[in-house]
Formats: structure tokens, C-alpha cells, sequence
């Protein structure tokens, strides 16, 4: 059985719609996406590349020294089916949380970078619609300024939900 996640693009009156052109990524410009299993791992991968970004997708294995040498200006840490709580499931070196480059985690993702920054990963509840999300601007990312918000239509499968909360400082 194969699950397809059909996104229809917003309304043109849709508040989340941004009429301001995307910005232009600088050419060298590179993310690494490491693949924790998700289904969505190619998608996301095909996404950044048509923002005109290389991307590469890697296993979690690599290791920092590798990452480091590899250079990358923004690392995406993909979803997969493994829970934070299985000391079997792939980790996360937390050196790469100290690489100084933006590090952006979905679901299984964000789960590992809560765990690691100290915050709880709790039971949730299941998700099933669109979502806004706001990226806040940081001198210490070297973003002066914040992309317009991005919307999307998102579906969580059977299974146990959690979400990652993190509380405390920066």
C-alpha cells in the first residue's frame, strides 16, 4: 500500500500566501539532508533544489568531522518511523547542534534536537491539516531578515504521536 500526500497550492486570498518573490540563494549554498527514514525524504530533498540550493541526502552516520569537511550552510534532519525513546534508533551527535550553521528538524528530527537541547518529547495528538510556519530572523544565523511564512498541508499516519517541546533559553 503506498500513502500519497497530495498539497494543493493556497487560495490567492489565502493570508499565508506571499506575493514577495523567494530569496536568491547565494551559490554556494548547500544542505545536507540526513535521512532518518523518512517517506519524504526525496520530496524534501526535490524542494531544495528547486529553491536553487544543492542538497545532498546522507544516512545519520555520518560523523561531524565528515559534516564539518563536507561544509554545508544548513543541515535538515528528516522525519523517520523510530521513536526518541528506542535506544536502538539512529542518534544524533550532538556536535552537530555546535557546527554554527541553521539546523532545521522535522518530526523524528526535531524530536532528536529537543531531546538533545533538554526539552520533552511528549505523547500528542494526531495532526491532519494545514500549518503555518513563521522562521524568526537571528542575527547569530546569519539571516538578517525572516522569509515569508511557509504553508502546507501536513498528514500523520497511525502510530504514537509526539511532539517536541522545548522550553528555556534561546
Amino acid at each position: 500500500m503506498t500513502d500519497t500526500l497530495a498539497v494543493p497550492a493556497p487560495p490567492a486570498d489565502d493570508p499565508t500566501r506571499s506575493s514577495a518573490p523567494p530569496p536568491t540563494p547565494a551559490a554556494h549554498d548547500r544542505i545536507l539532508l540526513v535521512d532518518y527514514g523518512s517517506q519524504f525524504t526525496q520530496l524534501i530533498a526535490r524542494r531544495i533544489r528547486e529553491a536553487g540550493v544543492y542538497c545532498e541526502i546522507h544516512p545519520p552516520d555520518r560523523s561531524t568531522d565528515w559534516v564539518r569537511a563536507w561544509g554545508p550552510t544548513g543541515i535538515v534532519l528528516s522525519g523517520g518511523p523510530s521513536s526518541v525513546y528506542d535506544e536502538a534508533g539512529p542518534g544524533l551527535d550532538p556536535a552537530f547542534l555546535d557546527l554554527g550553521v541553521p539546523i532545521l528538524g522535522i518530526c523524528y528530527g526535531m524530536q532528536l534536537i529537543a531531546r538533545h537541547e533538554g526539552g520533552a518529547v511528549l505523547p500528542g495528538k494526531r495532526e491532519y491539516g494545514r500549518a503555518t510556519l513563521r522562521v524568526s530572523p537571528s542575527p547569530t544565523n546569519g539571516h538578517d531578515s525572516a522569509p515569508p511564512p511557509v504553508s502546507e498541508t501536513k498528514k500523520r499516519g497511525p502510530g504514537t504521536w509526539r511532539d517536541a517541546r522545548c522550553s528555556g533559553g534561546g
